[in-house]
Order: structure tokens, then sequence, then C-alpha cells
């Protein structure tokens, strides 16, 4: 059985947690990118062919794909008819179809990568960064003042 050498007991960061801390907000950016990405397609075709297309108001006839016979619309034609025709109550009920639909894909993503962003930062700050004399650790604000965030 091997012996345990003495010394003190240290919570020292691994170089994953380290990573973590310092792509978290890159990854809250990231997945926020990818949410809102999905949610203005979906928004944008609802609003196109659910909207006004049942109307027949459609101005902007060319898709950016076809999946499965359904025209996928981006944001860009949605805004471009809500500048030129916004005086017209279903152009602006369509294009707030569009963005609620965009934010409501987009803010849950944001919301997880905010917890996890606090989560490994927590992480970080509660190692022990000041070295071997674990007796005298160092005040917080010291700590968020070396990691510059």
């Amino acid at each position: 059985m091997a012996q345990k050498t003495a010394g003190p007991q240290q919570n020292l960061p691994t170089p994953d947690v380290v990573a973590g801390a310092r792509h978290a907000s890159a990854e809250l950016l990231i997945g926020g990118m990818i949410g809102a990405g999905i949610g203005q397609a979906v928004g944008a075709t609802v609003a196109a062919n659910a909207i006004l297309g049942k109307h027949g108001l459609w101005l902007y006839h060319k898709p950016l794909y076809v999946f499965y016979k359904w025209p996928v619309y981006t944001i860009a034609p949605v805004i471009a008819s809500v500048i030129k025709y916004h005086q017209y109550p279903l152009v602006m009920e369509a294009a707030y179809a569009a963005l609620g639909i965009t934010l409501a894909c987009a803010a849950p993503l944001l919301f997880l990568g905010y917890k996890k962003m606090k989560k490994a930062r927590a992480k970080l700050l509660k190692s022990d960064l000041h070295g071997s004399a674990h007796w005298a650790p160092w005040p917080r604000r010291d700590l968020e003042k070396a990691l510059v965030w």
C-alpha cells in the first residue's frame, strides 16, 4: 500500500476546467446564433407560407431552398416586405410571427448557454488558485481581477 505524501489538500483547476471557463462565452454566442439561424428560417417560412401565402401577398417568390415541396425562406425578405409595405396589417402580422418564432428558438439556447457559462466560471473560482498555501486563500475580488472577464 502506497503511503500518502505529506502536504496540503489542494483543489487545483485542471486544464479542461480552465478551458471550459475561458470558452464559455464563445459557446454562449455560438448557441444563440445557431438558435437564431434555425428560428429565422422557421419563422420566415411560416410567415411566407402560412400567413402571406394563403392571401397571395408574398412578393418574393424565390425561396432559399425547397424542402419536400415546402419552400424555405430567410428573414431578409420578411424584413424587406416590412420596410416596403409596413402600412398593411397582414405584413406586420407576418413579421411579428417571424420574429417571435426566431426569438422563441434563440432564447432557450441562450439561456442554457448562460447557465453553462456561470457554472464553468463558478467551478474555476471555487478552486485553490493560490498554490500550496491553502491556509492563506485569496479574496474573491482578487481572483476576478486576475481572470479578466
